[in-house]
């Protein structure tokens, strides 16, 4: 692992907001790997990342438990580890280094704990959001981490084609998506994230997960895998059929044909919200409006779902460097359900799709 991109994002991250605030408190597990590459989950223990700018000093706070883990980065990257036993208050140290009154930028999303209990230490001053910072950084991911989701894509479709292979008349959605997530294990997946597994009926609703309903030899199957590898999401979405197709042909083609009209118009500068206008105007003109129910796309990168989001309301202009799911889907409740999702990298000219997989009904289409 090259260190010196963490230490460059770190930077970079303190240059960006050393003049609006005194003090950081990163509290996100996930922005904290990012920025360190320290990658843990600390469950209810305190696991910090504090930037001081007053002091040009870079703090972590983690538990002893943890300690080895923490010790070797923080040296490489200029680091001060602040280390606490479980008998002790780590929010003592905090005391230490934030005084009373200052400028805290914090996430949106961090616990009321935090805030609460370091509150019974300093007099705390004016809370600022820091998530545009941040998510700014994260929105365009760098060349390490386009070459990861490329690695991520790769792997996931080699999933994706083990399951397809495997799906058989009397197997569970369960059984095929637990057996998927030993097969991505083998090839270096860190974990899957709720394997997506449905079939029949069961495939007109969005997230359901997987059941344990028995695939039938006239099914449609929804197969939308989600994989982490080292850091990093793929997420991927295909649709087939184990017997006669013939109900399923016309929209699952709709939805094909909007996903790649979606995909085509995708080039820097315009607007996120074009191309869910192009998915899902081409839907609603061949009269499937009212069964396409969620947005047209989300970023992926540390996080299954991240900036950019692709929605009619997004005015996000795209830009090189972003990555992000295309995924129109028509859901006919009680039936069945289609959905196609891709992984696209936006190019300085255009764009790069991440997935090379085919997009049919026919099962024989994905085997070698």
């Amino acid at each position: 692992m090259n260190l010196d991109i963490y230490k460059e994002r770190i930077n970079r991250f303190v240059y960006k907001t050393r003049d609006n605030f005194d003090h950081l408190i990163i509290s996100s597990p996930t922005n904290i790997r990012y920025l360190t590459s320290i990658a843990l989950e600390p469950i209810e223990r305190l696991f910090l990342l504090i930037i001081s700018t007053r002091n040009e000093a870079i703090y972590i706070v983690a538990p002893e438990l943890e300690k080895e883990r923490v010790i070797y980065k923080c040296m490489e990257l200029g680091i001060e580890p602040l280390i606490y036993r479980d008998s002790e208050d780590p929010y003592l140290s905090l005391a230490n280094i934030i005084e009373s009154n200052s400028i805290l930028g914090v996430e949106n999303n961090i616990p009321y704990g935090i805030i609460h209990k370091l509150g019974k230490y300093i007099e705390l001053g004016e809370l600022r959001l820091i998530d545009d910072y941040i998510n700014g950084m994260r929105l365009i991911k760098d060349e390490y981490e386009i070459k990861i989701l490329k690695e991520a894509a790769k792997i996931n479709q080699e999933v994706i084609k083990h399951i397809i292979a495997n799906i058989h008349a009397g197997i569970t959605e369960r059984e095929l998506a637990n057996e998927a997530c030993v097969y991505a294990s083998s090839l270096g997946v860190e974990k899957c994230i709720h394997p997506i597994i449905q079939s029949g009926p069961n495939t007109s609703l969005p997230h359901m997960g997987s059941s344990n309903r028995k695939i039938s030899s006239d099914d449609v199957v929804l197969i939308d895998f989600t994989i982490l590898y080292n850091g990093y999401v793929s997420d991927i979405t295909r649709v087939v059929s184990i017997g006669d197709d013939t109900k399923y042909r016309k929209i699952f083609y709709v939805v094909r044909d909007a996903q790649e009209k979606a995909i085509d118009i995708i080039r820097p500068n315009i607007p996120a919200y074009l191309v869910d206008r192009e998915a899902r105007g081409f839907i609603e003109e061949h009269g499937y409006g009212e069964f396409f129910i969620h947005r047209t796309g989300h970023g992926i990168g540390l996080e299954v779902h991240e900036e950019p989001y692709i929605h009619s309301k997004s005015n996000i202009a795209l830009s090189p460097g972003m990555v992000f799911t295309v995924e129109p889907g028509i859901y006919i409740p009680g039936k069945f359900g289609v959905r196609i999702e891709d992984n696209i990298l936006v190019t300085s000219d255009g764009y790069v799709n991440l997935v090379n997989l085919p997009k049919s009904l026919s099962r024989s289409d994905y085997l070698d």
